[in-house]
């Protein structure tokens, strides 16, 4: 177990430092510029991924059974690009730091299932590469992050992902999320993180006994290719104000 979760927050944390040097090509006149694949600005897709740390962060601290941790997260006081790369690493660290003290048996709620504290750096690491590809998409930037770690998120959040050689693990990913379609794989009409729940769940089972839980109720999100992060309030649009 602790092997386990050191692995994958020192996984996350590649993957925030990563996202970093992303963000720092950003040009000042394209955090206003829309994201691909979301419907938001570049920087209320940032903000995104910044509440997809923190909020996962909570999960594991407080280990709920039925619902998010009731906080608020959100990058308003963050009012040029600096101050919101460097939020984007506090809240990754805060999850990796989180997952690196969590207890053995660690479960916490999610809409797609109960995630263990792997789980969570796990999704968080898939939620910080397929929107850094949204934010690079939408700009026209190239962005090829680790294959070796592309791979491991591939295999661990999506393990019933079929395997093509013509794609690459970021490919299969950006498949896997309904971002691109590959050589001979469709994306799917919609997607979840249900079976990367179960994924880690049954790592965890083959460790030890864990309590036998229900799994929240899986309501399904239609046609939208995700789910937003838990807010109490809306995406900013606009990166350089702090106007809603």
């Amino acid at each position: 177990m602790p092997y386990e979760t050191d692995q994958w927050a020192e996984l996350l944390g590649q993957v925030v430092h990563d996202l970093d040097i992303l963000l720092t090509g950003v040009p000042p006149s394209g955090w206003e510029s829309p994201a691909a694949n979301v419907g938001w600005s570049c920087w209320s897709t940032a903000d995104h991924i910044c509440s997809d740390f923190a909020h996962y962060a909570a999960q594991v601290i407080g280990q709920p059974r039925d619902h998010y941790v009731k906080f608020s997260f959100d990058t308003s006081r963050a009012t040029t690009p600096d101050e919101l790369r460097e939020v984007v690493r506090v809240s990754g660290g805060l999850l990796a730091a989180a997952v690196r003290a969590a207890s053995p048996g660690c479960l916490g709620w999610h809409p797609h299932g109960y995630f263990t504290a792997a789980g969570f750096a796990a999704i968080g690491a898939a939620e910080g590469l397929v929107h850094g590809y949204d934010i690079a998409a939408g700009l026209n930037m190239s962005w090829s992050p680790d294959q070796r770690l592309c791979e491991q998120v591939l295999s661990a959040v999506f393990p019933g992902a079929a395997h093509d050689v013509a794609v690459s693990a970021f490919e299969g990913l950006l498949i896997q999320t309904g971002r691109t379609q590959g050589s001979r794989h469709e994306p799917p009409p919609a997607w979840n993180y249900t079976a990367a729940a179960e994924h880690f769940l049954d790592l965890e089972r083959g460790r030890q006994a864990i309590p036998d839980c229900r799994l929240p109720r899986f309501v399904p999100q239609g046609e939208r290719l995700r789910r937003r992060s838990p807010r109490l309030l809306p995406p900013r649009t606009c990166g350089l104000s702090l106007s809603a």
